[in-house]
């Protein structure tokens, strides 16, 4: 976290530091490229079935930087662009919303369960392979959806940062 920060006043004392909404861009495109890391691991490893652990750990620190761009821009746009008067209950339906993504990322988790027959990592592998192969191309198109949609968004947005 201190190391975004850094990066994003270094970026605000050149005037060069992102909208709220591209940060939310940027975050899926860290998403993206997180899961095209982990899908590119399984790829290039698929003769010994074993990825070396490198490649998660710089994964989850790219994930982490894409976390930050998004999780806090979320709540805060929440919280000001929701009438007064909801406010609250908008902050609730965010709730919500992080408790139905929780289930979705169960359900992605389940789809990387491997039949207990097979116990060769080669083997094992592909099932990974296949559900990161998927996880990349959804987030990429996200990115891109977001990115579209952006020059809408500022303007419904107004002036509000």
């Amino acid at each position: 976290m201190p190391l975004l920060l850094l990066i994003w006043r270094k970026l605000d004392k050149a005037g060069r530091e992102p909208g709220t909404f591209l940060k939310f861009v940027i975050g899926f495109l860290l998403l993206a490229v997180m899961f095209g890391l982990i899908w590119l691991g399984c790829h290039a490893y698929s003769g010994t079935g074993v990825m070396p652990v490198y490649i998660i750990i710089l994964g989850i620190t790219i994930m982490e930087f894409g976390e930050l761009c998004v999780g806090p821009i979320v709540y805060a746009l929440t919280y000001k662009l929701s009438p007064a008067a909801i406010a609250g209950t908008m902050m609730g339906v965010l709730g919500v919303a992080a408790a139905a993504g929780e289930w979705l990322s169960m359900y992605i988790g389940s789809l990387t369960s491997v039949p207990e027959k097979i116990t060769a990592p080669v083997k094992i592998l592909p099932y990974y392979t296949n559900v990161y192969s998927g996880l990349t191309l959804l987030s990429f198109g996200a990115t891109v959806l977001f990115l579209l949609l952006s020059p809408l968004m500022k303007k419904w947005m107004g002036d509000v940062r």
